[in-house]
């Protein structure tokens, strides 16, 4: 009948029309893989665009264009390093040699401008003045070394600055050098020459906490030198006495006095310390070696005293120790 030969003809038009649309995916697929292994990027993601409007779901399609994707990226970053490499160069040749190699990125008209503008920057640069880089600013057109112009114009304001304070006297000058260039190449040195005004000014008012803690950042940044360097030593000598003088670790004491040179004025005043603290740990069990060293230490008769006092407690412990045992003793024996 007509209406089968009708649903016959549609049949075959679908068929046909469905298998069309698989070749023609399938097509698509292979030239955007051929296109991405050849890293033509763009028309790689055009043909898979094509082929996810055919086929929404298509896994292959979504795949390979994460693959696009990823490779754009990296690509990309490829040419900025190019161009910022160029940049450094900052020759003509290097920028030619940039846009021919990447005619189509989109630093390729920056690299263009940077090319029409070379020679009225090449003429700044050789001055390297802070007027020949205004001067370049107010006369070019494109201005594409703009950046690199307030750059350069920066520092040399900040190596101007530098040689006004840089001698270290005025603690004015490197306060304010240090705020307003705070990531200048000179931070560090104008810190170790602040730390050391104040720390000398501390000094002499006798604040000698606050002095040690200026002259030993600076230390630690250089290792400081004459008359600075003698108080920096004078008063961390008088801080570790200090604790020293505070301390109840044997061990620690004996083996700061150790370190000490034999003229060192701190000697006595330790040995005292070491004296005291082996006295004070001194009891009934104690042998005669640890007395005599206890005593060995003294060097004043106040320090020895005091161990003699330690020692006759310890004797007098012993005493007690003794009656009690010759007590017990009698007792086990009338018992017996």
């Amino acid at each position: 009948s007509s209406m089968s030969v009708q649903a016959d003809i549609t049949f075959r038009q679908e068929t046909f029309l469905q298998f069309n649309k698989t070749a023609m995916i399938q097509q698509k697929l292979k030239k955007a893989q051929e296109c991405l292994n050849d890293g033509q990027y763009a028309t790689a993601q055009t043909l898979l665009y094509g082929v996810l409007k055919l086929s929404p779901d298509n896994v292959k399609a979504k795949s390979l264009l994460e693959s696009c994707e990823k490779g754009t990226k990296i690509l990309k970053k490829k040419e900025q390093q190019a161009y910022d490499e160029a940049c450094r160069i900052g020759t003509v040749s290097a920028l030619k040699s940039y846009i021919s190699k990447y005619p189509n990125s989109d630093n390729a008209d920056n690299a263009k401008k940077r090319l029409q503008d070379y020679t009225l920057w090449s003429v700044a640069k050789s001055k390297n003045t802070i007027d020949a880089y205004n001067r370049y600013l107010s006369e070019s057109n494109f201005k594409a070394y703009k950046d690199d112009a307030y750059t350069a114009i920066k520092k040399l304001e900040e190596d101007m600055a530098w040689a006004v304070c840089k001698d270290g006297n005025s603690e004015t000058l490197l306060s304010n050098f240090i705020l307003k260039y705070p990531g200048s190449c000179h931070a560090d040195e104008a810190h170790y020459l602040l730390n050391i005004i104040r720390g000398e000014e501390n000094y002499a008012k006798r604040f000698y906490y606050t002095a040690y803690d200026y002259l030993d950042k600076a230390n630690n940044y250089r290792r400081l030198t004459g008359v600075t360097g003698q108080h920096y030593c004078e008063m961390k000598q008088k801080r570790e006495l200090r604790k020293m003088i505070t301390s109840s670790d044997v061990s620690e004491v004996v083996g700061y006095y150790e370190s000490l040179p034999t003229n060192s004025p701190y000697r006595k005043e330790i040995a005292n310390r070491i004296a005291v603290l082996k006295a004070s740990q001194l009891s009934p069990f104690s042998d005669n070696w640890d007395i005599q060293e206890a005593l060995s230490y003294a060097t004043d008769a106040t320090t020895r005293n005091i161990v003699q006092n330690y020692i006759d407690e310890v004797a007098a412990s012993r005493r007690r120790e003794n009656r009690i045992k010759r007590a017990e003793a009698r007792k086990e024996w009338w018992r017996d």
